[in-house]
């Protein structure tokens, strides 16, 4: 009965270590290696307690699938190498393409993928080369960060200019507003030529000052040339009339003259005439000389 008992035991001892020997290669086939190296020790460990006999049975085929694991777990270690080598690899293509594309940020984040592809599995050998691409990236950084700098500086260049410009304009539409101003004081007070002028410089300054004003000016050149022709159309009836009043003032003295000569004439005529009567008189009373008196009569009647 003992020995049957033991026997009992031995087979039931067997077929556990024979279900863990297939356990081991069911793990070993999902690459499992470290859950087949634990079921090929429970396999031993159930062998060895069937017997020694029964283990040094089943030694060499567990001595087998230890031979495969270490196989399959080397050739695993060498493939996820290089996936992770390709993956690295692909990463820092990723790396290049995004420095060529000037992303930045998304080169740093490919080159953390390479790095950590190759780390995972522990390639070597590309200490280097992701320094390199290291290096590559900051030398972007340092020259996108000079050239924004010098765009930065031409920014600021350009406002200043461009304040400059614009406080010029203003100073110069200020200036055109001024003479506008004192050009349509100037039409207030019939000052046209001053007016005139004022808005032709007025004009200038908007020019400068790049505001268009084309529309007031002209209105006011208009007014000024109405202006002009009225005070020179007030000037001509002004002189008409001086000429006029001349005219009449001239012919008055004329004819003062002549009544002043004429007045002056029969009064010479006058004494002539008293004259010639009064010597007639003497001539007739006097002498009897009366032809030299009928003579005077005469020149006196005269």
């Amino acid at each position: 009965a003992d020995l049957s008992r033991s026997r009992l035991l031995e087979d039931e001892l067997c077929v556990g270590g024979t279900e863990c020997m297939s356990a081991a290669r069911s793990l070993l086939s999902e690459l499992d290696f470290d859950g087949a190296r634990a079921q090929l020790r429970a396999a031993r460990e159930h062998f060895l307690d069937a017997g020694d006999d029964k283990l040094m049975e089943k030694l060499p085929e567990i001595q087998q699938i230890e031979f495969e694991i270490e196989r399959e777990e080397r050739a695993d270690v060498k493939r996820r190498r290089e996936e992770a080598c390709g993956k690295g690899e692909a990463a820092l293509q990723g790396v290049q393409r995004e420095l060529e594309g000037g992303s930045l940020t998304e080169a740093w984040k490919w080159l953390g993928t390479a790095e950590a592809a190759f780390a995972g599995e522990g390639v070597s050998g590309k200490a280097q080369v992701l320094q390199a691409w290291e290096g590559r990236i900051r030398e972007a950084e340092e020259k996108r960060a000079a050239e924004e700098e010098e765009q930065r500086a031409k920014q600021r260049e350009r406002e200043r200019e461009a304040l400059k410009r614009d406080m010029e304009r203003r100073r110069h539409k200020e200036r055109g507003d001024e003479n506008l101003e004192m050009a349509m004081q100037s039409l207030r007070t019939d000052d046209f030529s001053r007016a005139r002028s004022l808005v032709v410089e007025a004009g200038s300054w908007y020019d400068r000052a790049g505001v268009d004003m084309r529309a007031g000016i002209t209105a006011i050149l208009e007014r000024a040339k109405q202006g002009e022709a009225l005070v020179l159309e007030k000037k001509e009836r002004e002189n008409l009339l001086k000429e006029e009043e001349e005219r009449r003032r001239e012919e008055e003295e004329a004819q003062r003259k002549k009544v002043e000569e004429e007045q002056e004439q029969a009064k010479m005529n006058t004494k002539l005439g008293e004259n010639a009567l009064r010597d007639c008189k003497v001539a007739a009373t006097s002498r009897g000389d009366f032809a030299s008196a009928r003579r005077l009569l005469g020149l006196a009647e005269a």
